[in-house]
């Protein structure tokens, strides 16, 4: 109760070094053990993509055609969260692969904290419950271990709102801020692309006469942002993700696509309620996820509070759009508000698969009300929301959860070559497999990377090797047909059947080097 008195004190570093705390203990047993943060295969795929981004160089932020997957015939890619991607490449050579992604991580967390905090300050609210408010739920972390960073980016739309709010007070640089932080949030989160530019357009038709910082900030952010758009549509597979989820329904006398996952969607209660967390570990169980949702009892009852607050509304207004938006195109038999912002989004780039990454404007909302909420409250109120705070975050909040870990594979003989991987690289569905191993081995390898990545027309580099012969169960793989496809190397869990390689051990792996005959 000391710590609790003295950080409800007007003492600035003890309240930064306890969020700085806070925002750490969820990752105490990886930073002990360095594995990869989280576990499944969007997790695998966002780090593979830093990994790619590190490979192909900083011009791949705005899409790249690389054969470095799906070799030899390459694919279109175009990295997500580049921001992070960053991080984790200039890191990954002191900290290693799990220590720069843990690293990138925490940064993404402490990014959204201290923009929260920023804006609330700017809306005379109490900063510290503004930053407070973010790590008490589990979704930011959940987030991180279940649906990699790129579900949690979101830091760019609240510097961007709090720069749009600022230029009234005259400076022209904030507009121009504004503009790049929709051209940053389109980079980082194509989800939340729509959101800044629609909030500076309302502002620019509440301001009557005095329009031309938000026309600027519209003219920057909107040509990148589309921009954007084409970029993602041209590296997106035409098959994604209508090959995934592939419904439609009737409505206004016309079928409406429905592209997101139903494991991707929120029922009513879970932002309320605490459920039972269940990660995804591998692709088995890709669809089981469940839980992690949570924003906070304690959380929104206090935003509730702070409706009485003349600024609130807005606020709770975005929480609530949040909230809709993540609940999917259909719930209950009835259409909700993601159908038509999908609609729009297959316009514009491609449909979007995951509508719960939608819960990070609730998250937002929720933290301007928090902290409008507790001004003028006495230092003895602010004592009582903080240790109920901490209490719902360690019972059923972040506090609460463990994640998950990912450990990357040893390989420990040096591969020249482009390299394929037994048995999962002969499986179809182990992705992420092949993926791991690549971040170890660093050669050009036959997955096809990222699903949403466009391949070229009809040249699949896994249809060529079944082709080979190589498939789990195969009695002969023509090794000679493989060399001729560009692969040097066959690194393999156990002993296979062929001709047209040399055989050698490597530790508890088989190692081919193939030959032309």
């Amino acid at each position: 109760m000391v710590l609790v008195h003295h950080l409800m004190m007007d003492k600035v570093y003890p309240k930064i070094f306890f969020l700085f705390l806070l925002s750490w203990l969820p990752f105490v047993s990886h930073v002990w053990s360095g594995n990869i943060v989280g576990a499944g295969p969007d997790v695998v795929s966002t780090l593979w993509g830093m990994w790619w981004f590190q490979y192909e160089g900083v011009g791949s932020i705005f899409g790249a055609q690389s054969t470095v997957l799906n070799y030899p015939f390459g694919a279109t890619g175009v990295v997500l969260a580049p921001s992070s991607a960053m991080v984790w490449s200039l890191s990954d050579y002191l900290l290693g692969v799990g220590y720069a992604l843990l690293l990138a991580s925490w940064i993404q967390v402490v990014l959204l904290v201290w923009a929260c905090a920023l804006l609330a300050k700017k809306m005379d609210g109490d900063w510290f419950f503004a930053a407070l408010t973010p790590l008490i739920g589990t979704y930011l972390f959940f987030g991180i271990g279940e649906g990699s960073l790129v579900a949690i980016a979101c830091a760019p739309l609240v510097f961007g709102l709090y720069s749009l709010i600022r230029q009234q007070e005259g400076s022209w640089l904030h507009s121009i801020f504004t503009g790049f932080c929709m051209v940053w949030m389109a980079l980082e989160n194509p989800y939340l692309a729509p959101i800044l530019p629609i909030f500076t357009s309302w502002k620019w038709v509440m301001a009557g006469k005095n329009r031309a910082k938000c026309t600027l900030s519209l003219l920057i952010g909107g040509a990148g942002v589309l921009y954007m758009a084409a970029m993602f549509g041209a590296a997106a597979n035409p098959d994604y993700p209508r090959e995934v989820a592939g419904q439609e329904v009737a409505l206004l006398g016309r079928a409406w696509q429905i592209v997101d996952l139903p494991w991707a969607r929120m029922e009513w209660s879970e932002f309320v309620w605490p459920e039972t967390v269940r990660w995804t570990t591998g692709a088995d169980n890709a669809t089981q996820a469940s839980g992690g949702r949570y924003l906070g009892l304690s959380v929104i009852l206090l935003a509730i509070y702070g409706l009485k607050k003349s600024h609130s509304g807005r606020w709770m207004m975005l929480s609530v759009t949040g909230i809709l938006l993540s609940m999917g195109s259909l719930m209950y038999g009835m259409a909700f508000p993601f159908l038509f912002l999908n609609h729009v989004m297959d316009v514009l780039a491609r449909p979007l698969t995951q509508p719960t990454r939608y819960l990070c404007l609730a998250v937002i909302g929720f933290s301007i009300c928090c902290s409008l909420a507790v001004v003028g409250m006495s230092q003895k109120q602010k004592i009582s929301i903080l240790v109920c705070f901490l209490l719902d975050s360690f019972f059923f909040g972040s506090l609460s959860l463990q994640l998950p870990q990912t450990t990357l594979p040893d390989i420990p003989c040096s591969l020249t070559g482009p390299t394929l991987l037994y048995p999962w690289d002969a499986r179809d569905g182990e992705l992420s497999q092949a993926q791991l191993y690549q971040l170890v081995h660093e050669k050009p390898a036959a997955h096809t990377g990222i699903a949403s990545w466009a391949l070229p027309e009809g040249k699949r580099a896994m249809d060529k090797v079944r082709g080979a012969g190589f498939g789990e169960g195969s009695s002969m793989i023509r090794f000679s047909q493989l060399y001729r496809l560009g692969y040097r190397w066959i690194l393999s869990q156990e002993k296979l059947r062929g001709r047209g390689a040399k055989e050698e051990r490597c530790g508890s792996y088989w190692v081919y080097e193939l030959r032309k005959s």
